[in-house]
C-alpha cells in the first residue's frame, strides 16, 4: 500500500504509514487512550492491551472495531493490488465509520435485567479462512504473477495453493498462459534478444518481467570472453535449453528463479558434421527429473539420444533411416513432429521409445506455408499454416466414418477453423498493402496461436500476436523486429508454489 517496505501481514497491519493513518482516525473516533500499533510490536498484544485500557462498557465493541478495521484494511489494500482502485484513507475510513457504527456505543447503557456476563466473542482473522474458500477466492485472480504475490502474502495462502495439485490445474485451465515476453533470434549464434510484453495495468506481471534474467548472466563464459557463444535450442514451460559447442556444454535454465543445471553435449560421434536439435522433457511440475532429447540429422537419416538429470549420462538410440530433416521439430504431447511444405509426410518421433514413424498431413491447399504442430486447450494434436492473411487451422481425431473404406480405426486430420486477417490490416501494419504483409505462425501453445507479421517495407516493425482459437480474440502483444526464430516465453508455476510431497488425501481438493 505504501510501497515503503516488502509487504507482510505484519507490515500491512503495523507498519504501513497509510495504515497507522487510518488507525489514528478510527482510535480517535471511538476515543480510545491507546496509540496506533507499533512497527515492532506484537498486534495481537496491542489488541489486548487496547481493549483492556477501554472502559469496561466499551470493551467489546472496541475489541470488534479493532478486527473489523484490519478486515476493512486487507479488504481495501485487495481492490488497490487486483481492482487497481486509488488507496484513500478518507474513503476507508468512511467504510469503516459506517459498517462500524452500531459497535461504537455498544456498552453504554447497561441492561439492568441482564447480570449474567456474556463469553467473549471470538474475533474471526483472515487466517481463519479455511483452505477450499482460499482456493476458490484465489481462481479470480487475473493471473499467474498476481496469484505467486498473493500466496507469498502469508504462510496460511502458501499452504492453500501448494497442497493442491488440482487447484493449480484449474487454474491453468481458467487463465491464458502467463505470457512474458519473445526470445528473438536475431544475432545467431549469440543469445536471443528479449522483447518484453509490457502490461501497465498489471503491477505483478511487470514485476515477473522485472525479476527475470532474460539475458541469462549466470551461463559460464568461453575462451571468447565477452562472447559466450551460447544459442538458444528451445523454450518451454519457463524453462530454457541453451548450448555452446566451444566449451561442449549445455544448459537448462528458468530465468525467474535462476536454477541452472550444466551438463555435457552428446558425444561427437553423433554431433560432428551433422545438424542438431534439442528438446526438453520435464517431469511434473518442478521439472525435477527432467530428460533432454538430442536428434541429429543427416542426409541418410538421423540418430536419437536422451540424457537424463538422474544419470548425467546420454544413451545413444539406434540410427534411422526415417528420421531425417533439415527443419526443426516441434515437441507436442510427448511427440516431435516435423512439417513440409511439400506434400510428403510428417515425420514423428515418440520421446517414450524413441522410434521414428510418419503420419500423413492433411490436404494441401494453394498459396499455403509451411504447417506448425501444436496443441489445442484441451490437448489434441493441432496444425497451424499460415495462407497470406488467413491462419487455417487442423486437428487431428479419431475416424468417426462408418463407410466401408474407413474402419481402421485411424486418426485422421479434419479441418476446424479458418481466420481470415483481412479485416485487420490496419491493426497489423498499416505503413503496407496487403500483399506486403505475410504471416509467421510461432507456436500453438494451450489453445493460443502465436504468430508475427512480417512486412518486406517495414523488416524492424513486424507485429507479434496471439490468436485464441477458442473465443476467437486476437491480441497485438508487441513490436518486434523480424526474426526467423521465436520463442514465446510463458512463465511456469514457481517451485515454491508446488509442494514436492502431498498428502493423498489432498490429491483431489
Amino acid at each position: 500500500m505504501c510501497d515503503q517496505a516488502v509487504e507482510t501481514m505484519a507490515h500491512l497491519l503495523t507498519g504501513c504509514s497509510f495504515s497507522r493513518t487510518v488507525w489514528f482516525e478510527v482510535l480517535s473516533w471511538i476515543r480510545s487512550t491507546s496509540g496506533p500499533p507499533t512497527v515492532k510490536g506484537d498486534f495481537a498484544e496491542w489488541l489486548s492491551l487496547a481493549v483492556r485500557t477501554a472502559p469496561r462498557q466499551l470493551r467489546k465493541g472496541t475489541s470488534s472495531i479493532i478486527m473489523l478495521t484490519a478486515w476493512w484494511i486487507w479488504k481495501h489494500r485487495n481492490a488497490a493490488v487486483f481492482d487497481n482502485a486509488q488507496p484513500s484513507v478518507t474513503s476507508l475510513f468512511n467504510d469503516i465509520s459506517v459498517a462500524t457504527w452500531p459497535l461504537s456505543n455498544c456498552g453504554c447503557h447497561r441492561r439492568r435485567r441482564s447480570r449474567r456476563k456474556a463469553p467473549p466473542a471470538t474475533p474471526t482473522t483472515i487466517s481463519d479462512l479455511g483452505d477450499d474458500l482460499l482456493r476458490e477466492v484465489f481462481l479470480h485472480l487475473p493471473s499467474l504473477p498476481s496469484l505467486v504475490r498473493a500466496a507469498l502474502t502469508c504462510p496460511a495462502f502458501l499452504r492453500a495453493v501448494r497442497s493442491s495439485p488440482a487447484f493449480r490445474r484449474r487454474f491453468r485451465e481458467l487463465h491464458p498462459p502467463a505470457l512474458l515476453g519473445v526470445f528473438l533470434d536475431i544475432h545467431d549464434p549469440s543469445i536471443p534478444v528479449f522483447a518484453p510484453i509490457r502490461c501497465h495495468s498489471d503491477r505483478d506481471h511487470a514485476a515477473a518481467i522485472r525479476g527475470a534474467d532474460v539475458f541469462f548472466t549466470l551461463l559460464p563464459e568461453g575462451d571468447n570472453g565477452p562472447d559466450p557463444q551460447w544459442s538458444m535450442e528451445s523454450c518451454r514451460d519457463g524453462f530454457v535449453v541453451l548450448v555452446n559447442w566451444e566449451i561442449k556444454k549445455m544448459a537448462g535454465y528458468d530465468p525467474l528463479t535462476r536454477s541452472l543445471d550444466l551438463f555435457p553435449v552428446p558425444p561427437d560421434e553423433i554431433c560432428c558434421d551433422m545438424y542438431v536439435e534439442f528438446h526438453m522433457l520435464a517431469s511434473g511440475e518442478n521439472h525435477r527429473p527432467f530428460h533432454v532429447v538430442s536428434v541429429s540429422h543427416e542426409k541418410w537419416g538421423a540418430q536419437a539420444a536422451v540424457f537424463s538429470s538422474d544419470t548425467r549420462e546420454w544413451k545413444l538410440f539406434p540410427f534411422s533411416e526415417d528420421g531425417y530433416s533439415s527443419l526443426k521439430g516441434t515437441l507436442v504431447n510427448g511427440s516431435v513432429y516435423w512439417t513440409f511444405t511439400s506434400e510428403t509426410n510428417i515425420r514423428v518421433l515418440n520421446t517414450a521409445t524413441l522410434q521414428f514413424s510418419q503420419i500423413e498431413p492433411p490436404l494441401h491447399m494453394e498459396g499455403q506455408d509451411e504447417f506448425k504442430p501444436g496443441k489445442t486447450k484441451d490437448g489434441k494434436l493441432s496444425l497451424v499454416s499460415a495462407v497470406k492473411l488467413m491462419l487455417v487451422v487442423w486437428v487431428r481425431t479419431p475416424d468417426n466414418n462408418n463407410t466401408n473404406n474407413n474402419r481402421d480405426g485411424v486418426d485422421r486430420w479434419v479441418l476446424d477453423k479458418t481466420f481470415s486477417l483481412q479485416d485487420d490490416t490496419d491493426n497489423i501494419s498499416r505503413c503496407c498493402l496487403d500483399d506486403d504483409v505475410s504471416l509467421n505462425v510461432v507456436a500453438i501453445l494451450g489453445g493460443f496461436v502465436y504468430f508475427s507479421t512480417f512486412c518486406e517495407r517495414c523488416p524492424n516493425s513486424c507485429h507479434f500476436m496471439c490468436l485464441c482459437l477458442e473465443t476467437e480474440e486476437l491480441s497485438k502483444i508487441c513490436t518486434v523486429t523480424h526474426s526467423n526464430i521465436s520463442y514465446p516465453y510463458i512463465m511456469a508455476f514457481p517451485p515454491s508454489l508446488v509442494c514436492n510431497k502431498v498428502n493423498p488425501q489432498l490429491k483431489g481438493a
